[in-house]
């Protein structure tokens, strides 16, 4: 279910606002400085059974859903992606 949600918040709502950059920033964050050590450290420093790696490793959308949320209700995503037409008709 939260996988749903962020792919819904961060792909569907930021990304058409308009705000990848903050996408592609969280992206990076929670796989590259959360997912990927804390699932490597879980399997090969802790020997962690399978089920429980893969929790860990499905750990980042739990990451996620909490700035995604907080960003879409910001309303700091809403950018104009649109030309303004008063200025082209000129």
């Amino acid at each position: 279910m939260l996988r749903t949600i962020n792919i819904t918040l961060i792909v569907g709502v930021l990304r058409s606002g308009g705000d990848s950059k903050f996408c592609m920033n969280m992206d990076f964050v929670c796989q590259w400085m959360w997912a990927v050590p804390i699932t490597a450290m879980g399997a090969m420093v802790f020997d962690l059974p399978f089920p429980i790696v893969l929790l860990l490793m499905t750990s980042e959308e739990i990451v996620k859903v909490v700035p995604a949320v907080w960003r879409v209700y910001s309303d700091r995503w809403v950018n104009n992606l649109t030309e303004n037409r008063e200025s082209s008709a000129a």
